[in-house]
């Protein structure tokens, strides 16, 4: 499970992110979360890391860059993701490298690269999902 706010990997039993503290959207009832362990279990079914619901996942990677002046701030998710959280995922981080990621010397290098890596791997996962 990942935080809804800075993009941190979390265990699904923390009400709160480590990193920003921001409190985790997903309250999940107990009888949830037995029956999300169990699908994780068992290979037959898949289940997105971030909605835990059983639908086609593919592994993607995404990268988020922001560059504040002196300073760059770095996230990324990787994981078996399904379609809809992997679009949501790949908008708002690339949206945000977009807008945000030339704002610093390192940043400006490194954020053509992101884009495209960000775009090439999200094409990739999609169109594996789509079959």
């Amino acid at each position: 499970m990942y935080c809804t706010s800075c993009g941190t990997k979390k265990s699904k039993l923390q009400k709160f992110c480590s990193k920003c503290g921001m409190k985790s959207e997903f309250q999940i009832e107990q009888n949830n979360k037995n029956q999300s362990a169990n699908m994780l279990e068992d290979k037959k079914s898949p289940v997105c890391e971030v909605c835990l619901l059983s639908k086609p996942t593919n592994y993607i990677d995404l990268h988020q860059s922001i560059g504040i002046i002196v300073v760059r701030y770095y996230k990324h998710i990787d994981g078996k993701l399904c379609l809809d959280c992997s679009r949501y995922i790949f908008q708002r981080f690339t949206l945000n490298t977009l807008l945000l990621g030339w704002w610093s010397v390192i940043s400006f290098l490194f954020t053509p690269f992101i884009l495209i890596n960000n775009t090439i791997r999200y094409l990739i996962s999609y169109l594996k999902l789509k079959k």
